[in-house]
């Protein structure tokens, strides 16, 4: 006893509600100076990013806020010794982060400081 060949099939055109519902949505968010995605490609850039007017505004308010502490002549000439390391650092193709934090810890101890000093952090990235 044979079978013949037989073979069962439903097909059914989608319509646009159905295909509505297949469609799926990806939302990307990108944060900070040349950020992208290479989707299965290579990526041979060479992107430059200059802060250089924001660096000169964050150090002139860090010197401003430091003359505002009233520190002793000392103390304030040893923090403007920071801050021009700091501004040297900042203005390398590429600071070092970890000595960044280091001069930033060493500026005395204010809420204004630290608000500013957040700030340079920020501008760096993570």
């Amino acid at each position: 006893m044979g079978f013949e060949a037989h073979y069962q099939m439903t097909v059914r055109r989608m319509g646009e509600a159905e295909a509505e519902r297949v469609v799926q949505s990806i939302t990307y968010n990108f944060h900070g100076d040349n950020a992208r995605v290479n989707n299965h490609s290579v990526d041979n850039s060479i992107n430059t990013v200059s802060h250089g007017a924001q660096v000169s505004r964050v150090i002139e308010e860090l010197r401003a806020e430091l003359s505002k502490l009233g520190l002793s002549e000392v103390e304030e000439k040893e923090a403007l010794e920071v801050v021009d390391e700091l501004k040297t650092q900042l203005e390398l193709p590429a600071p070092k982060k970890t000595i960044i934090r280091g001069l930033i810890a060493a500026l005395p101890t204010a809420e204004s400081i630290a608000s500013i000093g957040a700030s340079i952090i920020a501008m760096l990235g993570s």
